[in-house]
C-alpha cells in the first residue's frame, strides 16, 4: 500500500536541504542538474500554488495576476510503513518519521496536484 503525504516547506531552499537530508536530493556531478527521487514511490515538486483569485476583463485578458499561497509545496507517495501502538491500539505511520519531513506534511482539503 501506498500513501500520498503532501507537504509544505517555508521556502524551496528549505525543501532542497531536508531532501539531500532524507536521501531524496540528488546532483548530477557533471552538469549540476538536480533530481528529486525516492525508491519505491515517487516524488512531484509543486513548488508555489496560487489562489484563484485573478481577475479577467470582459475580453477574457488578465488584470489581476492570482496571488501566491504560502509556502514551497512538495507531494511524496511512498510504500506505506506501519508499527503496532500498544498504548494506542492502532497502527502508526512511520513512513515519514526516519526521514524527518513527517513535521512539514499538511492536509488539504482539495489538493491543487494529485498522483494518477
Amino acid at each position: 500500500m501506498y500513501n500520498t503525504y503532501y507537504l509544505k516547506f517555508a521556502s524551496q531552499e528549505e525543501w532542497d536541504t531536508k531532501a539531500a537530508e532524507a536521501g531524496y536530493r540528488y546532483e548530477d556531478p557533471e552538469t549540476g542538474a538536480v533530481y528529486y527521487s525516492v525508491s519505491p514511490g515517487a516524488i512531484d515538486v509543486v513548488g508555489t500554488i496560487y489562489n484563484d483569485d485573478a481577475v479577467f476583463d470582459e475580453e477574457g485578458e488578465m488584470t489581476s495576476a492570482p496571488t501566491a499561497k504560502d509556502g514551497w509545496h512538495v507531494n511524496v507517495r511512498l510504500r506505506k510503513v506501519t508499527e503496532w501502538n500498544d498504548g494506542t491500539n492502532q497502527y502508526d505511520d512511520l513512513t515519514l518519521s526516519n526521514t524527518g519531513l513527517n513535521t512539514y506534511i499538511v492536509e488539504p482539503q482539495t489538493p491543487s496536484r494529485v498522483f494518477a
